[in-house]
């Protein structure tokens, strides 16, 4: 099931971006990477991610933004409980329009293709499923893509 998140999230970014914002994304820890980072702790994801990318740090919050190019960026923030992170959140907000609804349906194509999730559910702008152990929760929240928005968020139970 990792592996598939790993994917995941890796063609969600690939798809939405241009050369020149992958080259920019690549020279920085991947989205992939991130994945990887649940259950790890504060301290760990700290010692991982750019210091320089860091926005906000809370006891239960760190918050890191990167740029793609001029007035886009994606923001990824990690929540946790118990020092062990159990959401990660992925914010990114693109100038056209037509990037951020290719990443909605890449998205959910994907996931329905595979049978790893429930079917889609789709209630006021945020498409959700579960994992068939339902130990992961995933939504995609398009309740802003008129305006380049796309928030995914992928939690563990």
């Amino acid at each position: 099931m990792k592996k598939l998140f790993l994917i995941f999230i890796l063609a969600l970014f690939v798809i939405s971006c241009d050369e020149e914002s992958q080259n920019q994304i690549a020279g920085l820890r991947t989205i992939t990477q991130r994945v990887e980072d649940l259950n790890k702790t504060k301290e760990e994801i700290k010692a991982i991610e750019e210091t320089a990318a860091l926005m906000k740090e809370e006891n239960s919050l760190l918050e890191y933004e990167y740029p793609i190019r001029l007035d886009e960026s994606y923001v990824t923030t990690y929540r946790f409980k118990n020092n062990k992170c159990y959401e990660i959140k992925m914010d990114t907000y693109l100038n056209q329009v037509a990037h951020a609804k290719k990443v909605q349906h890449e998205v959910i194509s994907y996931i329905n293709k595979n049978g790893t999730f429930s079917k889609t559910t789709l209630k006021k702008g945020i498409y959700h499923w579960e994992s068939e152990d339902k130990h992961v929760f995933i939504d995609l929240n398009i309740q802003n893509i008129e305006r380049g928005i796309v928030n995914l968020t992928i939690q563990l139970k």
